[in-house]
């Protein structure tokens, strides 16, 4: 049910996503895990760190779209095994956003230990599960996907015969020689 847009962005390119999305008004980022269950918000830290494991998914979330029960969940920590090329699941427990909320989830691409550039994601479902029924989750939220992913689109490169966009800088390091992966 849900929609996607897949893209291989390095940092550069993510900072200009990211500058777009911030100009929207009540728009901020979450960070997809917690050590409490109040939400955090990582504006700032997103640019500061173009990837770290802990900011790998992040959320982009209308804060004027309250968060219900339910949407901020207890959870095992898992952590990407690049050589078994898969998430594990670790020790670590803590909270998460889920995608059943009021937000778009941003998978950010990285350049992986092979040094291959990662694809990255960016996923909404607009729907929500409410006991045993899917319910829409509004226009609001539908409306923003739809206009990061017009932005993707008009500001990315698209190959013949490949997966995705492609960022400008993701482009360029290509040419140069560098590698994607797409998982």
């Amino acid at each position: 049910m849900g929609r996607q847009i897949r893209f291989h962005m390095l940092p550069e390119d993510e900072n200009q996503f990211i500058d777009f999305v911030l100009s929207l008004p009540e728009v901020c980022f979450i960070s997809g895990s917690m050590k409490t269950p109040d939400l955090v918000i990582v504006n700032t830290q997103i640019r500061i760190q173009p990837f770290t494991p802990d900011l790998f998914q992040v959320y982009i979330w209308p804060s004027s779209l309250p968060m219900q029960e339910g949407d901020i969940r207890f959870a095992r920590y898992h952590e990407y095994n690049e050589e078994k090329m898969e998430f594990v699941e670790t020790e670590e427990t803590g909270y998460t956003v889920s995608d059943n909320g009021p937000v778009i989830r941003l998978s950010r691409s990285f350049i992986g230990v092979d040094q291959k550039l990662i694809q990255g994601q960016l996923w909404f479902d607009p729907y929500r599960l409410m006991g045993q029924e899917f319910v829409y989750k509004g226009e609001a939220l539908e409306a923003l996907y739809k206009k990061l992913s017009r932005w993707i689109i008009s500001h990315f490169h698209r190959e013949k015969g490949l997966d995705g966009y492609y960022g400008r800088a993701a482009w360029e390091w290509h040419l140069q020689g560098g590698e994607f992966f797409t998982p």
